[in-house]
């Protein structure tokens, strides 16, 4: 019987160890390479954020306007 893996990502700029001034930062090594990853093996996973996060990444970074 095969293996089927599904992964699920849960994304929070609003978590209390990440100071606002590392929001950039985050995205930048964490939630980019996370997509590209996905994009470059054909991953399947999900990801999971908040209102909050979703708009914060819009405005520190365009490209996650939708």
């Amino acid at each position: 019987m095969p293996l089927d893996l599904y992964s699920f990502f849960h994304l929070n700029l609003a978590y209390s160890a990440i100071e606002e001034e590392d929001r950039p930062r985050v995205i930048e090594r964490c939630y980019w390479p996370l997509l590209r990853l996905a994009r470059w093996r054909g991953l399947p996973f999900g990801v999971e954020l908040s209102g909050f996060t979703l708009e914060c990444m819009a405005e520190i970074d365009s490209a996650w306007e939708l």
